[in-house]
């Protein structure tokens, strides 16, 4: 479906939509159905030829059998992927189409399920003799991932029943809760409004009062519709709590950090660290940020606010100049892929009625292309969102074109950040070197900081928030809008510190997030790569001139791998160790010193004194 012609950096006007055609003419193509047609004949063959052999299969015949096995994989989920992101562009005309794929791909390849528990079976020697085959060793982290879950998987039959009451289970629960929140009916200045405006007038507004009214007018929005996702939050908690008796995983986090192939302690490290360092962190900053408002206490509208104008109007134009010439800077081939996004369609910008809020980079399948999507507004803080989303774009790219393989090129979360934050932090530095104005150089560390605290305190105390919500459902059963609410205002209150003052109005604010719904548990994944990529950036910064390539290409050797790399192995070259608890306090202390930026910043401009609230765009919901 060609949504609208490649974006011509010549017209002003035009904001870019997706260009599908890679994928599909439309929702009525003929090549969809002709695709499912091929995958069941695939399918079909594939379970007569691997189907009860694996325990005595040989090196080739298991090479051979992961290709056609990846082969299933990129037109099955090819064909999801693009209902995926017909649906996000346009939720009401399309989340028929998108649940009608779903079941079709779960029903066809239900046939498959078989595989990954037979390969999880093999016995351990048997297993050791086919990874001396040479072409299987690129394979082996992906093999040893999968053998790790052994102990939480069930019988082939259970599996199957598990897939197919996702489709009247959890995914009907998911849908509920995304046409709820599109539905909500907000009321601003007497006229109705979207969600996204609500929002952008709240945390983006220059006066004050009207951000307060927005505030307002989007707690009674979320409270008309408070019953149901009491409802939907108490049954996706239920259904986990079911899921994970059932698979026998220890706690609530532990099926999350399998996914992402990550150990507890690791992720338990990284909470630790967040949260015992409020005090330095986000209190020590929203303390400023309250002095530079000439504010006496904030309030949650005051959490993005900027302290003067740095937010100042910019143009997709614009945007795409600085992103691709700051690539340019660091990695010419990064800016010649990002290059392809704007060129061929690959970016949705356009604003829309039912389009889903916030902004994402969807990886695609290998055989085509990824796809980025935000919607843009003109202001500066786009242009980090894009430069965001970008970076998860050419992460996606790089590691498809190496690995040619959908298993292999697929990052876990952990370090699927790894690119967007970096390529964020990259604009970031160009852009305050470029500036000699010393009062503007203050609000863009602030605006900085303001992002770094959204990416690792506020995810951290959404992790907190979940933790709580999951452990009363297993323990003391169902919660209350009451229950959850308190849950919500102890840990945000944690987060945020004195500086503010959490009224009524902000205890149903965990209601519309999206992850708490679609991905429990995901959000650490912000705050470790924030982390993470501090570490990453203080080692670029810290390198010679004369090594600087060399670190490029080893930057780049590290988005290749996807995850066909544990962790430890994929950044031994850099020297991290995230098993090591001190390797938190690094990421900490990267922000406690922008935080001494900013406070040298201030005492150069002078700049300490009341500035006026002004614009500010949030880019983690």
């Amino acid at each position: 479906m060609r949504a609208a012609d490649a974006f011509d950096a010549s017209n002003p006007k035009p904001l870019p939509e997706w260009n599908l055609e890679h994928y599909y003419k439309g929702v009525d193509d003929p090549a969809i159905e002709a695709d499912f047609e091929n995958a069941r004949a695939l399918v079909a063959a594939f379970a007569d030829n691997y189907k009860g052999k694996l325990a005595a299969i040989d090196g080739p015949a298991l090479a051979e059998a992961l290709t056609a096995y990846d082969r299933i994989t990129d037109i099955l989920e090819g064909i999801e992927v693009f209902a995926s992101l017909l649906k996000s562009k346009d939720g009401a005309t399309h989340g028929a189409f998108f649940t009608a794929v779903t079941e079709k791909k779960t029903e066809i390849e239900k046939a498959t399920t078989f595989f990954q528990l037979e390969l999880a079976a093999i016995p351990d020697t048997h297993f050791q003799t086919l990874m001396a085959y040479e072409p299987l060793k690129r394979h082996a982290e992906w093999l040893r991932t999968l053998r790790a879950g052994r102990p939480y998987m069930l019988s082939e039959s259970e599996e199957i029943i598990m897939s197919q009451m996702d489709l009247s289970g959890r995914d009907s629960w998911k849908r509920l809760f995304a046409e709820t929140v599109l539905a909500i009916p907000y009321e601003l200045d007497g006229v109705q409004v979207t969600q996204a405006h609500i929002l952008k007038v709240m945390l983006n507004d220059t006066d004050r009062e009207k951000r307060a009214a927005a505030y307002r007018a989007f707690g009674k929005g979320l409270q008309s519709a408070s019953r149901i996702f009491t409802l939907i939050t108490n049954t996706m908690a239920l259904d986990k709590k079911s899921r994970d008796e059932i698979r026998k995983y220890p706690t609530a986090i532990s099926s999350r950090n399998e996914a992402n192939n990550i150990e507890d302690g690791v992720v338990d490290a990284l909470a630790q660290a967040v949260t015992s360092s409020y005090a330095q962190t986000s209190h020590r900053f929203y303390e400023i940020k309250r002095r530079l408002l000439g504010l006496d206490v904030m309030m949650p509208y005051d959490r993005l606010c900027s302290i003067g104008s740095a937010n100042e109007v910019t143009t997709f134009e614009e945007a795409r100049t600085k992103i691709l010439d700051g690539l340019n800077a660091f990695s010419p081939e990064m800016a010649q892929i990002a290059e392809k996004f704007f060129a061929n369609g690959w970016i949705d910008a356009m604003p829309g009625k039912n389009k889903r809020g916030g902004a994402f980079a969807q990886p695609g399948v290998v055989s085509r292309h990824p796809a980025v999507m935000m919607t843009w507004s003109d202001d500066r803080d786009d242009m980090f969102t894009l430069a965001h989303e970008l970076g998860h774009g050419i992460h996606q790219y790089l590691a498809a074109k190496a690995l040619a393989n959908n298993h292999l090129a697929s990052t876990p979360l952990t370090l699927a950040e790894t690119a967007s934050v970096f390529g964020e932090r990259l604009l970031f530095e160009r852009e305050f070197e470029a500036e000699t104005n010393p009062e503007r150089r203050v609000l863009l560390l602030a605006g900085k900081l303001d992002d770094m605290m959204a990416t690792v305190v506020r995810q951290i105390a959404f992790f907190e928030f979940e933790k709580g919500v999951h452990a009363h459902r297993r323990t003391k059963g169902e919660l209350t809008y009451e229950a959850i609410g308190d849950i919500w205002m102890q840990t945000q209150k944690a987060s945020l510190g004195p500086a503010f003052t959490l009224d009524e109005s902000y205890r149903n604010q965990w209601s519309y997030i999206p992850h708490f719904i679609n991905s429990p548990f995901y959000v650490y994944a912000y705050a470790f790569g924030d982390c993470l990529v501090n570490a990453l950036y203080e080692t670029y910064e810290n390198t010679p001139a004369a090594d600087k390539a060399a670190f490029v290409d080893k930057y780049l050797d590290l988005l290749r791998a996807g995850g066909s790399k544990h962790h430890s192995e994929a950044l031994a070259p850099f020297g991290i160790d995230l098993s090591d608890p001190a390797f938190w306090q690094r990421g900490i202390h990267s922000i406690s010193k922008m935080i001494d930026r900013l406070e040298a910043a201030i005492e150069q401009a002078q700049a300490l004194k009341p500035t006026g609230p002004a614009a500010a765009t949030p880019r983690v919901a």
